[in-house]
């Protein structure tokens, strides 16, 4: 049987152990993640494992735990699979025979330029390398970003060339989710930019590819690029372009008479020589430059419009990323010229109480760009993400300064789990629902009284009901006992009190609940969307309306769930085509498939669209065969009971047998 590794997006082997095996630790994930991409399947040394995870323990020590660490990824396997671990005295490896892994398809692609070869990169592409793994050693962090940074580089020309060789093949959904995943990490990125604009022309959006394609300029504007040509509807006449060093963009050819590129090849030849020979004099006679100190310096971050409100946040963010650094301790505020680390942004406001960052992190010492990555959302939720980003990709120790009492822990470690599991419960499927469970699980292990990790368990465990699993609801009223009146979890404590009254069709209490929280977090995209929800239960289909749009408004690129909730109200509202168009818009997971398929269901019901209806409940069943429409609907009950019981009875008759 083949053992499928899924490395994308976050770590998963499936199919499981069937002894029940703990799933593996981060280390023990990394050992598995580092032999799956070793060239060519290639063994790797038992001492390069060790230098790599154990390099801080003696020699001895370090063995004793490789070898420990190939008895747990032996129980993960379960004895099925264990012989896809091939070892030997020296060395180890992953059958490659026996093993399907969605990275190194990823990594295949460098040997292969076929279409077919970039449509599987990209369909394997769920999410950064690893990203829930968080910090691990020092070594392995810095392997795992230039693999990061390589998978980046792949699958951006993987792209190109699916543009330039099949270009329908962009209009596939699973690549269209690709291509939005991509644009997320490398927002910057001038070839991905034209990639998705020639694909939202053809799929009809010319206006949304112009507003990306000039966000990209305005990126590559402050990096003293440009953007020369307009996209029009082909690859080649935009050309190759200049991108940030993380894009991965060919380099452009001259053009004109042979033989005066002849010519000029010739010229620059001897240029070249002479530069060489005056840059190697220059270098023998310099003095001895000091080594930057771990020092951060936060240039003024550039605000993009000249509104006052805007101007003021620039200007307070950029004194508070230091002071709060120094707070923190490890790493001091310093000039830019002293300083080994250097943060530099640009600010542009999206709407009311919405913004967007766009930040890059340099590293003097290496010489490279430790993140370029774009925040959005309030200012408190911008400052708390970069800042948690900051203490990574510096390598902070915590304190007991600013950091500790905004995180509600003085355990770094437990932070930074919590802070990796709350973005996997925001995809809402079950794989991430699954990892940010053991995510928080890990963080309470380290600190016990990380209330936040505590509420953020009992919201991934809550919206387990959307894949189809039963309420938990003893073990969410566990989890946030006492926790309501906390100013700090307050908002995420009263949003699943609010759930778990709307599922005992207490209306009054579940819109009171939510009311609370949006006053506790009036900026809080999932909180108003959750209000949202409370509202088109309770029967106002206006106001529900009103705050998805706000919830969107707060967070440009909401999560796929959002328009799911959209989608329920335009149904509710009597536009069941309405409702059918928007979830075809979206492009959906896998393991997201409930969600949609349910009110796939219900709204093609509303129209009048029996095989269309007969068609999703066939594949609600294959998915979840034990799926209860009576179960379903007692979770969400509307206000009106007749409006549930027919829900149930379509949903009944969609999966019947």
């Amino acid at each position: 049987m083949t053992l499928d590794l899924h490395l994308q997006g976050g770590f998963e082997l499936a199919p499981t152990a069937d002894d029940g095996a703990a799933r593996p630790t981060r280390r023990v994930q990394a050992v598995i993640a580092y032999l799956a991409l070793a060239p060519r399947g290639a063994p790797v040394r038992r001492d390069t494992l060790a230098a790599l995870l154990w390099g801080d323990r003696s020699d001895a020590q370090a063995r004793q735990s490789v070898r420990q660490a190939l008895s747990q990824i032996r129980k993960a396997l379960g004895p099925q699979r264990s012989d896809v671990l091939v070892t030997d005295d020296d060395a180890v490896r992953l059958d490659g025979g026996k093993l399907s892994c969605d990275a190194a398809l990823i990594e295949a692609t460098a040997s292969d330029t076929s279409a077919d070869a970039a449509k599987c990169a990209l369909r394997a592409f769920r999410g950064e390398l690893l990203a829930t793994i968080g910090p691990v050693t020092g070594p392995f962090d810095d392997w795992l970003f230039e693999a990061r940074t390589r998978q980046l580089s792949l699958l951006t020309a993987a792209a190109g060339r699916l543009a330039e060789l099949d270009r329908d093949a962009l209009q596939d959904p699973q690549v269209t989710a690709a291509l939005e995943r991509l644009l997320a990490l490398e927002p910057a990125s001038a070839r991905l930019a034209e990639v998705d604009a020639l694909r939202l022309r053809d799929a009809g959006q010319s206006d949304l590819a112009t507003a990306r394609m000039d966000a990209v300029r305005r990126r590559l504007a402050e990096d003293g690029l440009d953007l020369e040509v307009e996209p029009s509807n082909s690859l080649g006449s935009i050309g190759p372009v200049p991108s940030l060093p993380t894009s991965a963009t060919p380099p452009s050819t001259p053009e004109g008479d042979p033989a005066l590129r002849e010519y000029r090849r010739g010229r620059w030849s001897r240029v070249a020589v002479i530069a060489v020979a005056l840059a190697a004099m220059v270098w023998w006679l310099r003095p001895e430059p000091p080594a930057p100190a771990s020092a951060l310096a936060v240039p003024q971050i550039e605000a993009l419009t000249t509104e006052v409100q805007t101007q003021e946040l620039a200007a307070a963010l950029s004194q508070s990323f230091p002071a709060a650094i120094a707070m923190i301790g490890g790493i001091e505020q310093g000039a830019v010229a002293d300083s080994r680390f250097v943060l530099r942004g640009t600010l542009e406001r999206m709407s009311e109480d919405s913004f967007r960052l766009f930040a890059q992190l340099e590293d003097k010492v290496s010489e490279r760009s430790l993140f370029t990555r774009v925040f959005e959302g309030s200012a408190q939720d911008m400052r708390g993400d970069l800042l948690r980003k900051l203490v990574v990709a510096t390598d902070v120790a915590i304190g007991e300064g600013e950091q500790g009492r905004f995180a509600g822990t003085d355990d770094l470690e437990a932070w930074l789990l919590a802070s990796a599991a709350i973005e996997r419960t925001r995809t809402l499927t079950a794989r991430g629902l699954a990892d940010a469970r053991e995510l928080y699980a890990d963080a309470l292990a380290r600190d016990p009284d990380f209330v936040h990790a505590r509420t953020g368990l009992a919201l991934a465990v809550l919206f387990d009901v959307f894949v189809g699993r039963p309420l938990a609801r003893e073990r969410i009223e566990s989890l946030i006992e006492g926790l309501q009146d906390d100013p700090s979890v307050g908002s995420t404590a009263l949003v699943v009190e609010a759930f778990l009254a709307l599922s005992q069709g207490d209306h009054d209490t579940a819109l009171e609940r939510s009311t609370r929280a949006r006053e506790l977090s009036p900026n809080g995209a999932e909180v108003s969307a959750m209000h949202g929800l409370m509202l088109l239960q309770a029967g106002q289909l206006a106001a529900g309306e009103d705050y998805l749009a706000r919830a969107i408004a707060l967070q440009p690129t909401p999560p796929a769930w959002v328009y799911w909730m959209q989608a329920r109200a335009r149904r509710l509202a009597g536009d069941g085509a309405g409702a059918v168009a928007l979830l075809d818009q979206a492009g959906v997971a896998e393991d997201e498939a409930p969600l949609y398929l349910v009110e796939r269901i219900l709204a093609h019901a509303s129209t009048g669209e029996t095989e269309a209806t007969q068609a999703y409940g066939r594949e609600l069943r294959q998915l979840l065969p034990d799926f209860d429409p009576a179960e379903w609907v007692d979770v969400l009950p509307h206000r009106a009971p007749q409006r549930g019981s027919d829900e149930r009875v379509i949903l009944e008759r969609s999966i019947r047998r």
